[in-house]
């Protein structure tokens, strides 16, 4: 059934994203920030917080070293070497580890409230254009389409937003 392929697979997909960014909080815990450029070929450089262990710079304008943070990519060659553009840099940063965890457990939240225990699977039908018996709540209050095979809409989206990452079928979300 492919409601059930599908909510496997955005299941696994949102855990992995989360344990991906858990794993960067803790070696480079946040928040990021770019610091600007530096280096040969004025890379760009991203910091996590202060640490007690984290390394100081020279600081032209304050003439003193100055704690750095910890090390995200900047011009070391065991962190990455910088990186070239600031658009890319400022992207990065945007990607805080904690705010992609807070983003999967929304996720994984809204798959909770959408799953029905029995069945494993997203398992909703129409009744007077609501989902009944065991919809999300959400699609009761906003009365939202469900699209085949019983899969609400809030979950399509949900599913859309991982469109381009490996094993996504485009069917799962066309209505």
């Amino acid at each position: 059934m492919a409601s059930g392929e599908m909510l496997s697979w955005l299941r696994s997909t949102i855990t992995a994203e989360l344990e991906a960014a858990r794993a960067a909080d803790k070696v480079s815990p946040g928040p990021w920030v770019n610091r600007g450029q530096a280096g040969e070929g004025e890379a760009w450089q991203i910091h996590g917080a202060l640490t007690d262990d984290c390394e100081a710079e020279w600081d032209e304008e304050k003439q003193d070293f100055v704690p750095i943070g910890v090390r995200v990519a900047t011009l070391n060659y065991d962190d990455g070497g910088g990186v070239w553009e600031r658009e890319a840099a400022d992207h990065i940063v945007l990607q805080q580890p904690r705010d992609t965890i807070a983003r999967c457990e929304a996720g994984l939240a809204l798959l909770d409230l959408h799953q029905h225990e029995e069945t494993s699977s997203v398992a909703v039908r129409l009744v007077g254009g609501k989902c009944q018996p065991f919809g999300c709540g959400i699609c009761h209050e906003k009365d939202q389409i469900v699209w085949g095979e019983g899969i609400c809409a809030t979950v399509r989206l949900l599913a859309s937003g991982y469109r381009h990452r490996e094993g996504f079928k485009p069917e799962w979300v066309d209505g």
